[in-house]
């Protein structure tokens, strides 16, 4: 589509630094984890490049 992506950074209570800490129940979080897709954004967007990605996201309903 031309768009670029990633996924979205990994659960904090999994990162290494930050297992001997505390957590807390994030049942959903471990769910959406695999689900999520960030997609562009910045203030440097122009509007032609939201438009676009609107577009896109908008397409996949159809």
């Amino acid at each position: 589509y031309g768009i670029q992506t990633r996924p979205i950074w990994g659960l904090i209570h999994q990162q290494k630094p930050y297992l001997s800490h505390q957590t807390y129940k994030i049942e959903k979080a471990m769910y959406y984890v695999d689900r999520v897709l960030n997609i562009p954004c910045s203030a440097n967007l122009s509007k032609e490049d939201l438009d676009f990605v609107v577009e896109k996201i908008k397409s996949f309903e159809k």
